[in-house]
């Protein structure tokens, strides 16, 4: 259907109804649903019913919106305020928009609607786009280059006679175009219906980035502010913190506990960055050379851990959150 503000039957075609008409009283028996054309009417007793073609774009109030921009990745259009609907392919040879009421502001923000810009050309401005109506009821618009022969961009049947085109929306990576309209029938309200450009491929919204090995061990390393752990579990795994800084220096605690007795071990020093895996912490033995203690990244559940030997003690650092 047209995009309406209502949350009401889906009603993707224009189609045809029966209205029983009381005398001086005569009410469409969907809410929401804007009357295209009454195509005849028939007397059965006292009553007048009416067989006509409707359209959906209104709201409870009777009135509509103009388009409200393109959602971040050009996938959705917003009209008026809270309905939220997808572009139609640009051959499309009739049908309607398919569209949801999204009440909660959060979601729509979320989406990332851009103000819309109305102009008559294209949003890389090479084209300039000139709207028609062929036979009353098909929509074309042509993109028209500086240079060279005009190019048909959109050819749709509207169901119903189309009055005048008001503007064109194109979204900001010129991938779809709105066009506010209005019908014959209903002058006074405004239409919207966008569709997606030949050439240009459909977009889905991109997947929630999932944090995966990769990058450079120092970045890698300094992720969540360079602080990692492991949580001590009593008489099974040793409860580890180790801190990294900027300055390349490092602080490590390893505690153990089991029963009564407890043991803490600190270590400091310094650590480098060995490729994209590797990081080498270096620290001080007491009458000894200088000793190092080399952890590697690992992928633990899809995200970053970093695993480290000490003599015959193994431990898998997360980032402490």
């Amino acid at each position: 259907m047209l995009p309406s503000q209502s949350n009401r039957r889906a009603n993707p075609d224009p189609q045809r109804l029966l209205i029983a008409c009381a005398p001086f009283r005569c009410a469409v028996p969907v809410a929401g649903l804007a009357v295209a054309s009454v195509l005849s009417m028939t007397v059965v007793g006292s009553f007048l019913v009416l067989a006509v073609w409707v359209l959906g774009n209104v709201d409870a109030s009777g009135t509509t919106s103009a388009c409200g921009g393109f959602s971040a990745d050009g996938s959705r259009y917003l009209v008026g305020k809270e309905q939220v609907c997808e572009p139609l392919p640009a051959r499309a040879a009739s049908g309607q928009p398919r569209c949801e009421r999204v009440a909660d502001a959060k979601a729509r923000k979320d989406l990332g609607f851009q103000k819309p810009k109305r102009q008559r050309r294209s949003a890389d401005g090479k084209l300039r786009l000139v709207p028609e109506i062929d036979a009353d009821r098909r929509l074309v618009v042509r993109g028209i280059p500086d240079e060279g022969d005009p190019v048909e961009l959109v050819s749709w049947d509207a169901g119903a006679e189309i009055a005048v085109v008001k503007g064109l929306v194109p979204s900001a990576d010129g991938g779809a175009l709105a066009v506010e309209l209005t019908l014959r029938t209903r002058p006074d309200a405004v239409e919207v219906v966008a569709f997606r450009l030949p050439g240009v491929p459909e977009k889905t919204p991109p997947p929630p980035e999932r944090p995966a090995p990769g990058g450079d061990a120092s970045a890698r390393a300094m992720a969540g502010g360079g602080k990692w752990s492991q949580r001590l579990v009593a008489c099974d795994t040793a409860g580890v913190e180790l801190t990294l800084t900027k300055q390349r220096k490092f602080a490590l605690t390893i505690q153990t506990k089991c029963r009564s007795e407890r043991w803490t071990t600190k270590l400091d020093g310094t650590w480098v960055p060995e490729g994209a895996d590797t990081l080498v912490l270096t620290f001080q033995n007491e009458g000894a050379a200088d000793e190092k203690l080399a952890c590697s990244f690992a992928s633990c559940e899809g995200k970053d851990c970093l695993q480290c030997t000490l003599e015959e003690l193994t431990f898998s650092l997360t980032p402490k959150r």
